[in-house]
């Protein structure tokens, strides 16, 4: 008699949570609205509505602005005597007014802990094993590989700033620094700035 008595009372407890749930449903089905998206004006955005999404990253203009920002903004963290270095593309950003900004310090050390190198060449093709190459070695002609990944961003920001894939600017800086030189530079490009006149 008990366990008949039990399996009732589960039943009527489980039909109770069914009527609850039915009632849930029927409430939020009765509140709803149907849609139909050819109702819609072609210049506002609603639920269901067809968007045409527009690729601003091919605007060339945009992208050598920002390629150009980008070496800037390595020359002057180099010039303030850090050297940043894991410069992949994704340790930096760019704001809304188009300034990059490097945001990945993790691997950042002072110029002169850094021994910047051309890259060792040998017509000999089993030679490369055999180079000597220190831990502090830095080789600037590899920085197009990681800085940007397009081939056609790579040829733009070294006809803007080739120098920095060269170990001869890299010195520059180090000996600039070393003289405790104290470059000035702006946040952002004059165009940007209050006229102070």
């Amino acid at each position: 008699d008990l366990k008949e008595n039990a399996e009732y009372h589960a039943a009527r407890e489980q039909q109770g949570f069914n009527e609850g749930r039915i009632q849930e449903l029927e409430a939020v089905i009765g509140s709803s609205q149907i849609i139909d998206p050819s109702e819609f004006s072609g210049d506002t955005v609603k639920f269901g509505a067809s968007v045409e999404i527009v690729d601003e990253e091919t605007d060339e203009e945009k992208i050598t602005r920002a390629l150009d920002e980008l070496g800037l903004c390595i020359k002057q963290i180099a010039m303030a005597n850090i050297f940043p270095g894991d410069m992949l593309h994704k340790n930096f950003g760019i704001t809304r007014h188009g300034r990059v900004i490097f945001y990945d310090y993790d691997e950042i050390c002072l110029m002169n802990e850094r021994n910047f190198r051309s890259l060792p060449k040998s017509d000999d093709p089993y030679a490369i094993d055999t180079l000597s190459v220190a831990p502090n070695d830095v080789f600037p002609e590899q920085f197009e590989h990681f800085i940007v990944g397009k081939r056609k961003f790579k040829d733009i920001l070294k006809s803007l700033h080739g120098d920095l894939m060269t170990p001869e600017y890299w010195h520059e800086v180090q000996e600039k620094c070393a003289r405790g030189d104290v470059q000035h530079f702006t946040p952002y490009n004059a165009s940007m700035r209050f006229d102070r006149g």
